[in-house]
């Protein structure tokens, strides 16, 4: 019996303690436009395009893996003045400058960028990487978090579709 009050005292406070940790988007959100500059120094804004965003780490062997394959579809999308595509990384620019020497990554790249990368998470903890798609109206119509098993396929799906709602 002691057992049991104890567990209910833990699961208690877990669910008291639920509201600090549930802090995550999801298909619908609108997410905040972020407070930074980029590399090219312009304001990174989504109002009135649909965004593709992937929030990725030069440490995160998947994301380096998905590299590839977003870069065919930003070139397939490359001169669509309704769609950017822009990546942030919670590392120093010296970092990911390095690594996009590696491997290039043709998104616009947002280095030190953690604090707008936490407020982007959809779920309880920041797992690499995560690609979404944002609407004009900053509203996210699609999410995929680390897995990227027809990545190519379901982004370009959801980008035509994004397309197809712009007015």
């Amino acid at each position: 019996m002691l057992e049991l009050a104890v567990n209910v005292k833990v699961l208690f406070s877990f669910f008291l303690a639920l509201p600090f940790f549930t802090s995550c988007n999801k298909i619908g959100d609108q997410v905040a436009e972020p407070d930074m500059i980029d590399d090219s120094e312009k304001l990174v804004v989504f109002e009135g395009k649909v965004t593709v965003v992937n929030v990725w780490a030069t440490w995160c062997g998947t994301c380096v893996k998905e590299i590839p394959a977003l870069n065919e579809i930003e070139e397939k999308y490359r001169d669509d003045p309704r769609i950017q595509f822009i990546a942030f990384a919670d590392e120093s620019r010296d970092k990911v400058e390095k690594s996009l020497e590696r491997f290039p990554f043709h998104y616009r790249q947002v280095a030190n960028a953690g604090s707008y990368i936490s407020s982007l998470k959809t779920r309880w903890v920041k797992t690499y990487p995560q690609n979404l798609i944002i609407n004009e109206h900053r509203e996210i119509v699609f999410e995929r978090t680390d897995d990227i098993k027809d990545l190519k396929k379901d982004l370009i799906n959801a980008i035509e579709t994004a397309l197809h709602s712009l007015k």
